[in-house]
């Protein structure tokens, strides 16, 4: 049976991520509030002012984003990585196997 072992530190990474990614969307939500609020209120016009408009975005929530995605993939990546129970069992024994001969030959 091949089962692979899921690491703690991917766990880890996995639920930073998670944590990041809810508090990303809580941030995206109550910027795109304040935007459509100035907007409203005629305090801001959005003609001419995209950029700012787009870097108050970024600069509120778009960070935790790459960073979400970054936890996320550095998770994935190391739960990619890891060998299955069965593949090191396998390896021990041939070391075994391996170091038996080498002693038989002495």
């Amino acid at each position: 049976m091949n089962k692979k072992q899921v690491p703690v530190v991917s766990i880890i990474l996995f639920v930073f991520a998670g944590i990041l990614l809810i508090f990303s969307v809580w941030a995206a939500i109550n910027s795109f509030q304040y935007i459509s609020e100035m907007v409203a209120m005629g305090q801001l016009m959005t003609a001419g002012n995209e950029f700012e408009i787009i870097g108050f975005h970024m600069s509120n929530f778009g960070q935790y984003i790459v960073y979400t995605l970054l936890l996320f993939g550095m998770g994935w990546l190391l739960l990619a990585l890891t060998p299955e129970k069965e593949d090191i069992f396998v390896e021990e024994v041939e070391v075994i196997e391996e170091f038996e001969d080498i002693n038989e030959e002495d």
